[in-house]
């Protein structure tokens, strides 16, 4: 409509005051997030993820040479998902939280790895992301979310209470995906774990 002037449109469902899931645009966020870690120097590129999350590793596990560029840029050869997150439908994030994020997937890191790919011709992984806000989380001490809203959220001049993970904390009613017959489909929740690094996000 010409410089200076714009024209927005809302759905039936959608309005100014109702947030809406960003879902993979969060790997964005916390790209960025990364990228500010690195240029302050609290991480290079090559950062092991091995050395981020030490503090939380069991001691008869060993994570493999994954670095934090190779997560960022989806190189680090494993899978969109675990094996058997594939099996649930209804929501393949919801049931892994810190602590079983910890103990059932970091011991399995090596496995779920296909090193022939690490390094090479990206792979899309969700699993990678979770991984990445796993290791952001243990590193710098608070939630990974804490560190998109202070480094990515705040220079971006957005208020860092809009933006927020998936859960039932939300400041406002959340809008919801619909069926063609309008009828409100149940959201997937990765609030409480490291998988909301790879799709949490709301605002």
């Amino acid at each position: 409509e010409g410089p200076g002037r714009s024209s927005v449109t809302y759905g039936r469902w959608h309005g100014p005051d109702v947030p809406v899931v960003w879902g993979s645009v969060t790997k964005i966020f916390l790209a960025a997030a990364v990228r500010e870690l690195v240029d302050r120097g609290g991480l290079t590129w090559d950062t092991r993820v091995s050395t981020m999350l030490a503090a939380v590793t069991p001691t008869d596990v060993t994570v493999p040479p994954i670095t934090v560029r190779q997560l960022v840029e989806h190189t680090s050869g494993l899978p969109r998902l675990l094996p058997e997150q594939m099996k649930l439908v209804q929501d393949p994030y919801g049931p892994y939280d810190d602590a079983r994020f910890d103990a059932e997937v970091l011991g399995r890191l090596g496995d779920l790895r296909n090193e022939s790919l690490a390094d090479g011709a990206p792979q899309y992984s969700n699993l990678g992301y979770a991984l990445l806000a796993r290791a952001v989380t243990v590193a710098t001490g608070k939630p990974w979310i804490d560190t998109v809203r202070e480094l990515v959220v705040v220079p971006a001049g957005v208020d860092p209470a809009e933006v927020f993970v998936a859960s039932g904390d939300a400041p406002r009613p959340r809008a919801q995906a619909r069926t063609l017959r309008g009828k409100a489909q149940r959201d997937w929740n990765p609030a409480s774990g490291p998988f909301g690094g790879a799709s949490g996000l709301w605002a």
